[in-house]
């Protein structure tokens, strides 16, 4: 009964957080640093991406940003060769950097080699970890960080340290970060797979409720599924 208590405390905890998230949602004032990445993002618009990772002067992290929602769009639209190509890019880019950043995103990348390639689980799980423990050590908190995480946890077999709640946790923390001005690709993500996790925890009125939300911010979204 206690826990029951918990629970029901925290989700409406949270549900207020979405009411009063949301009405900050009527500008774009939060997304003007990459208002196209997030549009093409949300839109599913491969060539937008493929403009955008062809940009000048973008730096690693930048780079491996688009390449890691470019590989996530082309595999929603079943273009797996065009997917390996910008996962291998950016993989390739961010290699050699040493920040938080990077460190998040190199997680996310082979996270992605991963999905493609399920048995590469063994060989690379190690290395995914430690990117994400040295993320965590360097960035300390934060969108990214707490996407990444929501990821590792959402993704992993639960055998192998896999756990819903976690992401769930995770990908709330992601999304409601009101300070992640140079992250809205972040939040935009974190919102999709957060209405995935309800969906699979079985919270369908907090699916619903996030899922409003969301197509009130981002309503030209590709993403947010019916429920």
């Amino acid at each position: 009964m206690q826990n029951s208590f918990k629970l029901i405390i925290k989700f409406g905890f949270f549900a207020l957080s979405l009411a009063l998230t949301a009405q900050s949602w009527g500008s774009d004032a939060l997304c003007e640093s990459n208002q196209t990445l997030v549009n093409a993002y949300i839109q599913k618009d491969l060539p937008s991406l493929t403009k955008e990772i062809q940009a000048q002067n973008l730096s690693n992290n930048q780079y491996a940003e688009i390449a890691y929602l470019s590989t996530i769009v082309a595999l929603a639209l079943n273009q797996k060769g065009t997917a390996k190509k910008f996962l291998a890019d950016g993989i390739e880019k961010i290699e050699k950097e040493n920040n938080g950043r990077a460190f998040a995103l190199k997680s996310l990348l082979l996270g992605q080699r991963i999905r493609m390639k399920p048995y590469l689980g063994i060989f690379l799980g190690s290395t995914l970890e430690k990117h994400l423990h040295k993320a965590e050590d360097l960035l300390g908190s934060g969108a990214l960080l707490n996407y990444t995480m929501g990821a590792y946890y959402h993704h992993t077999p639960k055998k192998f340290g896999g756990n819903t709640d976690n992401a769930r946790h995770h990908y709330e923390e992601a999304f409601l970060n009101e300070s992640a001005s140079s992250d809205c690709w972040v939040i935009a993500i974190s919102g999709v797979q957060l209405i995935s996790v309800y969906l699979e925890l079985e919270l369908f009125t907090n699916a619903k409720l996030l899922r409003e939300k969301y197509n009130k911010r981002f309503p030209s979204n590709r993403w947010a599924p019916e429920i």
